[in-house]
């Protein structure tokens, strides 16, 4: 009895990190992220002191949601979506047709990272063949490759509009969206920055010979227009329709994607032997399987507990009882919410509410925006490092790779990236707001 009164008294901050380490040695020794995932599930559902009915109420209320459904149908269209480009060619123009606009090692970041434009869950999974096809004769290791295509497909979310974890943080700081941007913009260099120093300055693969450089700009577009087509058909549904975001935020990128895999069949048709694969794979089943227990191990992070009150509120108050400064908990509290939830819609939402009550009623511009870029950056990069982020995990599928491997490969950049949010957050207090 005094062994369990004990392991519930260890603080809400120390059993969510502990619970993500768990993840990590259970996928080491079992090799089944499966597996590693779910006993993660049921020890952060158990150690929060829930019911077993209230944990199977809270998993079934996730499993029926209509965010988990759409975004199953968004996971199983993407994969769809790409499997079908890379079999009738279109992958592989496209690769030419950038690659012939640039070197090949600015090729490894500029496909993630257009494909990074798309507000798109797992889009890693997307981008991760047009890095494979880049390097072809397989001569970079594919942890380096995991890192390239993870890194430069989520730089663009400190600040581009379509991005939920965007519109949320928004919301939540009152900021003009003019403003916001050019205050998170010195985020964004400094992750190109820091994936140039650290991923592809010491990439060295075979350029193209000069007959490879010839492309077609027309080849191009078409090959791209897949992508564009899921762009614009989001912003169409945003402008146009916003009733169908209120019924669900996915339709529109539902949509999009859907209208994106009937012009790719078009363009390149695909016979009936091809589709049966491309649907019935076991490997796309078992990956949206992993994404929905993420989802459902989500939820026993963002619902209230028997009491009413919530893991993150427990966090705030254990950290304020340490005397922790409040620059210091702006940094922890979406750092850590990040790493738990692997989303940036997550830490925004678990942990933004929370900053903006610590400020005081009536802020200045100035203290939000500073707390914002410092909470976003932190936030961000603990996301990055989340053992539970569906695009590391779709990366590491693809290039048959462990992602505790992955995860510790990233700690130099990620590192790299907290000295920049740090400079920029404290550039900023000294100009008091006069961006």
């Amino acid at each position: 009895m005094a062994v369990i009164d004990f392991i519930f008294s260890i603080p809400f901050i120390l059993r969510v990190v502990l619970t993500l380490f768990f993840i990590l040695v259970i996928n080491r020794l079992t090799k089944n992220l499966l597996i590693s995932i779910g006993a993660g599930t049921i020890i952060i559902a158990l150690w929060s002191g829930r019911s077993f009915a209230d944990i199977w109420s809270i998993a079934f209320n996730r499993l029926i949601s209509g965010n988990i459904l759409f975004l199953v149908v968004i996971l199983f269209e993407v994969i769809w979506l790409s499997t079908l480009m890379s079999k009738n060619g279109i992958i592989s123009d496209l690769v030419t047709s950038v690659r012939g606009m640039s070197s090949n090692k600015a090729a490894m970041a500029l496909l993630p990272a257009f494909i990074g434009l798309l507000p798109m869950p797992g889009g890693a999974i997307f981008s991760a063949p047009l890095v494979d096809s880049v390097d072809e004769d397989k001569v970079l290791d594919p942890l380096h490759k995991v890192q390239i295509n993870y890194w430069f497909r989520h730089i663009w979310e400190f600040w581009w509009p379509l991005y939920p974890a965007v519109l949320l943080a928004l919301d939540i700081t009152g900021l003009p969206i003019t403003r916001f941007m050019l205050y998170q913009a010195p985020l964004w260099l400094f992750m190109m920055l820091t994936g140039y120093i650290f991923l592809l300055r010491k990439v060295n693969i075979r350029e193209k010979s000069s007959t490879e450089s010839a492309y077609s700009k027309k080849k191009f577009l078409l090959s791209i227009l897949p992508v564009i087509i899921i762009i614009f058909t989001y912003a169409v549904c945003r402008i146009f329709f916003p009733f169908l975001i209120e019924f669900n935020k996915y339709i529109p990128m539902c949509i999009g994607v859907f209208v994106a895999v009937i012009f790719a069949q078009i363009y390149k048709p695909q016979g009936s032997e091809v589709w049966r694969k491309i649907v019935l794979n076991k490997t796309t089943f078992n990956l949206v399987v992993i994404v929905v227990l993420i989802m459902i191990y989500g939820s026993f992070i963002d619902s209230p507990l028997s009491d009413g009150t919530y893991i993150m509120s427990h966090m705030r108050v254990e950290l304020g009882r340490w005397g922790i400064p409040l620059f210091i908990i702006i940094m922890i509290l979406p750092f850590i919410s990040g790493m738990v939830t692997g989303i940036a819609v997550g830490f925004v939402g678990a942990s933004f509410p929370i900053i903006m009550s610590l400020l005081g009623p009536n802020p200045e511009v100035w203290q939000i925006a500073t707390s914002m870029v410092l909470g976003y950056g932190f936030g961000y990069l603990g996301m990055i490092l989340s053992p539970v982020h569906i695009c590391l995990i779709v990366t590491n599928r693809h290039f048959n790779t462990e992602v505790e491997k992955s995860i510790t490969r990233l700690i130099r950049p990620v590192a790299f990236m907290m000295v920049c949010v740090l400079l920029v957050y404290f550039a900023m207090r000294m100009l008091h707001g006069g961006v």
